[in-house]
Order: structure tokens, then C-alpha cells, then sequence
């Protein structure tokens, strides 16, 4: 927001209540192979594929090494196609600053908020220039139709409506560390706008939206629009049941449809589903979440992505400073690019501790064994580390 609107704003009358946070997450990492968790595949002998240019088993994206989703490296590009690597590590263990982030939000009463979240990620550079980028993660108005209203409606760049995940998309928010290998269809942040409300004594639960893009991260390439490419746009929508008492359980369904993203043709539409399932029992939470992705196309050459995956996390806090994680993820997935094509079928077994020694301090520390269920074996298991400060 410029200096002229926030002067505006506070000479409007009613004073402007403005609330600062964000947080700072380093850690450090290391891989069991050079970090790049898939394989070319050049006689099509694993993949069926040899008629394709490229053909890869394996999933690029499962070393990962932080909450933001950043693998340790995505190997080479066979097409020399610009592909952003923003850490490249070549198998070899490093320090690093996961997130650095601020967020504002400003409100003069409970109808109307404005809110800005952004993430700075310092990255090595190349010939003395800097590898450092901004990313703004979130940046939308929070409006309440009546001060009685049990429905709210946001404009901007917001977090989706699509399974359960999306909740805990920042280091700050995540119990763990990394997340699921589903993660990259439901958290990203579209841009529209979207409803969410509750029925029955905050019982019944509902949210829809009508967005640039689909709930898929940026980071994903191919199946991410923050700014529309055609003139279709993506629907989204979740109804959820949620219980109290002793035992807490919310069960939700979601859908999604609207023309693929990053490519020109607005009658190429896409669609996905999922349901999720939390359970809270005391100090046990167990969190589970699946998901069907179809995907024709990101221009007319026939290009595509079919998946499905899904996870199932257990966490366990054993005393308010200390607790642990297990979670088991699966993706099976086919995806065709620019010529490369990618079979990927790999589920992880993860396991994590969380150390809370403050209430602004956390750290965790995580252990992600890849599996490749179809396809040699690759070295590429990681161990990763986050310490969070928040404010």
C-alpha cells in the first residue's frame, strides 16, 4: 500500500490500527545423492517413453528442504530451458535462510482489513549479481458484509480454498517442516475473489472462490497463473463438517475447474478433487488428505499432467515444548512438458521432532526417506533443520 493511501487512511477520522509480524526461518540441510531426486531415462526402458525427447522417473520436487517447498537441487534442464534452481546445492550440505517474512495488516474497525504478506529469500547470485528475490506471498482485503455477518469475502492474492493444507503453508504455521508431496496442488495463492462462512453454529463450514489460477504453487511452472493467460477462470470450492468436545473431527471436500493455467486456449479445462480428514484427540492430531489432478494441457502441442497422492500425518505433542511427527505421502503421477516427459510414482516415510523452548522460538528437525515405487532407486533422502522466530 503507497504512502499516500495509509495518509489517507489516517486522516479519514477513526484511527488506524496496524499490526506488524512475521518471522525468520534458517536452517541447514544435507542429501544422501547430489540432491536431485529423479533420472533421465533415455531408452524409455522404465517410463515406456523412449518416443519422447526426454523421459524422467522419479519426482523433482520430493528433496524437499524447507516449508516453502524448495528441493536441494532440480538437476539440469534438458531442453535448456530457463528453470528457476534457486538453490542448486549439488548434494553437497548447507546453511541456509528458508524465509525471511514480513506482514502487515491495517484495519479502522472489523469490516474492512488490508493485508500484505511478503517473503524475502536470500540465494546465491551469479557474476557478482544477486540471487536474492521478494516474493509476495500474499497481498488481498478482508471485507465483513455486516457486523452480524457469519460470511466473509476477500479480494487479492489469498490463501485457497482447496483441502486443509493450505493452513499451514509457512515455516511459522507448519508442526513440521516440509510439506506433503500433494502440497504443490492445494497451497499455493490465486488471485480473485472468494467467500467463507459457517452455518449451524460454525458447524458447517463453506468456502468458494473465483480466481486467475488454480490452488497449484508457483514454484510447480507449468500449472500456475497469477496473471491470467486466457479469459476462463478457475472455481474452487470446499464444504466441511467440523464436531467439538474432547474429540475434534473435521471432514471436508473440495473441487476444482476452470481453464488450465499458463496457456492461451480457454476451452482446455482442468479439474480436481479431494477430501481430507483431521482427528484431534487430546494431544494427538492425526491429519490426512487426498487429491485427483487432471490437467489436458498448457498449449495446444498436447501437453499434460494426470496425478493423484495423497498423506497421512500423525503429530504428537508430549509436553508444550516437545513434540513429534511421522508421515507417510504418495504421489503417482504422468506428466508431459515441452517435450519432457515425467512418470513419477514415489511415496516418502517422514519423521520429525519440534522443540519449543519459547513461545517465540521453534525448532524442528526432520528426516524425508524417498521411495521410489516404480523405477531403480535413487539417493535421495534428505535431513533438514528450520529454527523459526517469530513476532
Amino acid at each position: 500500500m503507497s504512502a499516500l493511501v495509509w495518509l489517507a487512511l489516517a486522516l479519514a477520522g477513526e484511527p488506524l490500527d496496524v499490526h506488524v509480524s512475521g518471522y525468520v526461518d534458517v536452517g541447514a540441510f544435507a542429501t544422501t545423492g547430489d540432491g536431485v531426486s529423479y533420472r533421465w531415462d533415455p531408452a524409455g526402458e522404465v517410463t515406456g517413453h523412449a518416443n519422447e525427447t526426454w523421459a524422467f522417473w522419479g519426482d523433482p520436487w520430493a528433496s524437499t528442504v524447507n516449508s516453502r517447498g524448495d528441493v536441494a537441487d532440480l538437476g539440469a534442464d534438458r531442453n535448456n530451458l530457463e528453470r528457476y534452481d534457486p538453490i542448486a546445492s549439488g548434494g553437497r550440505p548447507t546453511f541456509l535462510v528458508n524465509t525471511a517474512n514480513v506482514s502487515v495488516a491495517a484495519a479502522r474497525d472489523a469490516q474492512v482489513t488490508g493485508a500484505i504478506s511478503l517473503d524475502l529469500m536470500p540465494r546465491s547470485g551469479s557474476l557478482g549479481a544477486p540471487g536474492d528475490s521478494v516474493a509476495v506471498d500474499l497481498a488481498y482485503l478482508d471485507l465483513l458484509p455486516s457486523k452480524n455477518a457469519n460470511w466473509r469475502i476477500y479480494l487479492g492474492k489469498f490463501t485457497p480454498v482447496f483441502g486443509r493444507e493450505y493452513r499451514e503453508r509457512t515455516a511459522a504455521q507448519r508442526f513440521g517442516i516440509t510439506p506433503s508431496l500433494i502440497g504443490r496442488y492445494t497451497t499455493g495463492t490465486p488471485t480473485g475473489v472468494k467467500v467463507r462462512g459457517s452455518l449451524l453454529g460454525r458447524s458447517l463450514w463453506f468456502a468458494a472462490s473465483a480466481t486467475n489460477g488454480s490452488a497449484t504453487t508457483e514454484r510447480f511452472g507449468h500449472f500456475s497463473d497469477e496473471i491470467d493467460r486466457n479469459a476462463g477462470k478457475t472455481g474452487s470450492a470446499r464444504v466441511a463438517v467440523q464436531t467439538r468436545g474432547r474429540v475434534r473431527v473435521e471432514t471436508g471436500g473440495s473441487a476444482q475447474v476452470g481453464s488450465v493455467d499458463d496457456q492461451p486456449d480457454a476451452s482446455l479445462v482442468g479439474w480436481q478433487t479431494g477430501l481430507d480428514l483431521g482427528l484431534l484427540i487430546d494431544e494427538l492430531e492425526i491429519v490426512t488428505e487426498f487429491v485427483w489432478v487432471r490437467h489436458p494441457g498448457v498449449d495446444l502441442s498436447g501437453d499434460f499432467v494426470r496425478a493423484r497422492g495423497g498423506y497421512m500425518e500423525f503429530r504428537y505433542t508430549a509436553t508444550p515444548w516437545m513434540g513429534g511427527l511421522l508421515r507417510f505421502d504418495w504421489r503417482d503421477a504422468t506428466m508431459r512438458i515441452e517435450h519432457n516427459f515425467y512418470d513419477s510414482n514415489v511415496g516418502r516415510v517422514v519423521g520429525g521432532l519440534r522443540f519449543v523452548p519459547r513461545p517465540d522460538l521453534t525448532v524442528k528437525v526432520e528426516y524425508l526417506g524417498v521411495i521410489e515405487l516404480e523405477g531403480p532407486a535413487i539417493p535421495d533422502d534428505v535431513f533438514t533443520t528450520s529454527c523459526v522466530f517469530t513476532f
